[in-house]
């Protein structure tokens, strides 16, 4: 919007030429308030403004929850497969040891 009020001020001024000062002013005044408008939005001073930091701060917010969360899962599904790795080792060595059969014990006689 604010483009293309220069581009009408810059028009009128064009050709209006030593007269511009009285024919675009309201078209200077308007295009002057729309830039102090978006400063102060930029800046954050506006209500509009701080509703949208408030809104993007609530998003972040989830967004970081959200991380921890799947980090979370992420781990305990690790961990999981680590204690399920650790039964399926401890059952296959068993399997291993029942086929091969216990070595008898030396022992004096």
């Amino acid at each position: 919007m604010g483009r293309l009020v220069r581009e009408e001020l810059s028009k009128c001024y064009y050709r209006e030429g030593v007269n511009h000062l009285e024919k675009c002013g309201s078209l200077r005044e308007k295009y002057l308030q729309m830039l102090k408008d978006h400063r102060l939005h930029a800046e954050g001073k506006t209500d509009e403004a701080k509703a949208d930091l408030a809104r993007l701060r609530l998003i972040r917010e989830k967004r970081e929850a959200d991380a921890a969360r799947k980090q979370a899962e992420k781990e305990e599904k690790e961990a999981l497969e680590r204690e399920r790795q650790r039964e399926r080792e401890v059952k296959e060595a068993k399997k291993r040891e029942a086929a091969l059969g216990k070595p008898a014990k030396k022992g004096k006689k």
